[in-house]
């Protein structure tokens, strides 16, 4: 088995506009071994959620092959890629997208339940992770009763709340104050030390660099390695 949980291999992604097309990803190759701590910088608009989105199977690029464990998530049907998305990936965004009409448990408590866990057993986990975050204390308010700090872990601890062995964060602390931000940070690096689970940033906040293993920058539609 390879060592590497992702593989990406000469993507191609572009997007129409008007009567052309704009490329964003121009045939770039990526591989993340299983447990790595990488980001990948870059201007907005430079393809980074892009390339995240197609590494998550959120997107399907236009050509190009994707392999997660091994498997060409390019190639499956939609149902396979739904599963794949549901066992394996946890996504965590700029934006927390947390149900408004929900509390800080019962978001948490929501990929659970969907994975056919009891009611009873998806609170007692979703409780074991917010208190993970040190926000336990908040399981009972609403987002809107939240600060952006406390959204983004509630955020994190539902992306982890089937224990995925890979994490996918898109501008995570886009929306932080740089003290947030760090303490968000300093969470993500523990996960990863505790669990090994994957983590790969992308991120236009280069500060944000010293915390990882692996770092990369998106040029001219292409990864290149910075290390």
């Amino acid at each position: 088995m390879s060592d590497f949980i992702i593989d990406a291999r000469d993507i191609v992604k572009s997007y129409r506009e008007g009567e052309s097309r704009l490329v964003v990803l121009r045939g770039t190759d990526i591989r993340i071994k299983k447990g790595a701590r990488i980001i990948i910088t870059g201007p907005s608009g430079s393809g980074k959620s892009t390339l995240l989105h197609i590494l998550g199977a959120l997107l399907k690029p236009d050509s190009g092959d994707v392999f997660i464990k091994g498997e060409n998530i390019v190639k499956v049907s939609e149902d396979r890629r739904a599963e794949i998305r549901k066992d394996l990936i946890g996504f965590m965004f700029q934006h927390h997208y947390l149900f408004s009409e929900f509390t800080a448990l019962e978001n948490v408590m929501i990929p659970l339940i969907l994975s056919g866990r009891s009611e009873k057993d998806a609170k007692r986990r979703a409780i074991h992770l917010l208190e993970l975050m040190e926000i336990a204390e908040r399981k009972d308010h609403r987002p809107n009763e939240l600060s952006g700090g406390e959204a983004q872990r509630v955020q994190l601890a539902r992306a982890l709340a089937n224990e995925p062995e890979i994490l996918l964060l898109d501008e995570p602390t886009g929306n932080l104050d740089h003290k947030r931000a760090m303490s968000l940070m300093e969470i993500l690096m523990k996960l990863n030390e505790d669990t090994g689970t994957t983590l790969c940033l992308v991120s236009h906040n280069r500060e944000l660099e010293q915390f990882f293993d692996y770092r990369y920058a998106i040029k001219d539609g292409k990864v290149e390695s910075e290390n």
